[in-house]
């Protein structure tokens, strides 16, 4: 494997360990702290997340024309900003500056992420990449699974504000790390060589207007088709942190302990079963897979459907729950992260996963109002479980439709 994408999983264990220390208890401390209402807390952080979807599209449009590297160090500079006023806020109790902070955070994130599977698909073809994109995500889930277990301990001990100053320095170590070891892809070199004048013999013109490459994701059918697929698919998945633990808790009457428990199980499996997942998925097609992830997460759903409404060894059936989804997850993650690259046009690249990861990450919003509307509605698990799922059946047939069209040498694995 490349040695910038080893560096990356290791500089995103690090990340995710310095965000883990605060991030997962954040509405904890605006609730507890701060003494904001739970509906107060659900607003706000429904905020952060709808806000921040549009600076994805922008950190695409950027990313292809400032180069994938550049713009993916420069977030992490920002995002070491951001943590840092949060904390200082946090210090001084002040709500208006802990929810800018986090605001900034969420924009920040958002600008960057484009960049960053940009610079992961120049750097890899093929298995190549889908198995980049793995190593990311097994060190991103690896450093959060400790940051969260930790965070928990250190801010009964040290509090939030010194535990989010914390956070700071282990940012700035990863983003420090990063910057020292992160090479030029092959992309960056071109961009650079095309910008302020006209390009040499052999480079890259000069970037399209912003409007042209807009206009491009629009045109391509088969692109918007998977992206709206994958964008249901949020919608259904997305439940996992919306309605599975009020359901489990509420409805199956499993305790904190329990779900704690399984939550950690779920991060565990990541990292455990994503390397075996991805090679079993080797040479089969994204859209397959991503259908297939769906089904799992459908079929782990229902299951918990059943064991509400019959009350039948609720807590057998909730690990068993967290096993099936957690595969689903893994198999989901495989296409998500790669066949948007390789639906792009290398001259998009950038732009394409900034559409992506903007209309998948309204879908995860979507998941916030669809499933609150559904524990409003709907009393009898199985019905208000088979209508959270509904908006699997438009995904799986997008899913199948663009496996139809688009060649093996794109869709597979």
């Amino acid at each position: 494997m490349d040695r910038n994408l080893r560096a990356l999983s290791i500089g995103a264990a690090v990340r995710a360990l310095g965000v883990s220390l605060f991030g997962p208890f954040l509405a904890l401390y605006l609730h507890n702290v701060l003494s904001i209402g739970f509906a107060l807390v659900g607003a706000l952080l429904f905020l952060f997340g709808a806000v921040s979807i549009p600076f994805a599209v922008a950190g695409g449009l950027l990313t292809d024309r400032r180069g994938r590297r550049p713009v993916f160090l420069w977030t992490l500079v920002g995002e070491v900003a951001a943590v840092a006023a949060m904390g200082w806020s946090m210090s001084v109790s002040s709500l208006l500056g802990v929810v800018a902070a986090a605001l900034a955070g969420s924009i920040i994130t958002s600008l960057g992420n484009p960049a960053n599977s940009a610079y992961i698909a120049d750097l890899a073809e093929g298995h190549e990449r889908t198995q980049g994109f793995m190593w990311q995500r097994i060190g991103h889930n690896a450093g959060f699974a400790a940051g969260a277990a930790a965070g928990g301990l250190l801010i009964a001990a040290l509090g939030f504000a010194r535990v989010v100053y914390l956070g700071t320095m282990v940012l700035l170590v990863s983003t420090s790390y990063l910057a020292l070891v992160l090479a030029p892809s092959r992309e960056d070199r071109r961009i650079k060589m095309g910008l302020g004048g006209a390009a040499p013999t052999g480079g890259v013109p000069r970037r399209p207007p912003l409007g042209a490459s807009l206009r491009a994701i629009a045109r391509d059918r088969t692109f918007l088709e998977f992206t709206i697929g994958m964008t249901l698919i949020a919608v259904v998945t997305g439940q996992w942190n919306v309605v599975f633990p009020l359901f489990v808790n509420s409805v199956m009457h499993v305790s904190y302990g329990w779900l704690g428990l399984g939550l950690s199980l779920n991060g565990v499996l990541v990292v455990v079963a994503q390397p075996w997942t991805t090679r079993v998925a080797r040479g089969h097609r994204h859209t397959l897979l991503a259908n297939l992830g769906l089904l799992l997460y459908v079929a782990g759903f229902l299951l918990l459907a059943a064991a509400g409404a019959l009350a039948l060894f609720p807590l057998e059936v909730f690990f068993g729950v967290v096993f099936l989804l957690t595969m689903g997850e893994n198999t989901e993650a495989i296409p998500y992260s790669t066949l948007p690259s390789n639906l792009s046009p290398l001259a998009e690249r950038g732009a394409y996963n900034g559409a992506f990861s903007a209309l998948t990450g309204f879908g995860y919003l979507l998941a916030t109002l669809w499933g609150g509307a559904g524990l409003s509605l709907f009393t009898n698990p199985l019905l208000l479980w088979t209508v959270l799922m509904l908006p699997a059946v438009p995904a799986f047939v997008l899913l199948a439709r663009v496996g139809r069209r688009i060649s093996t040498d794109i869709d597979h694995a």
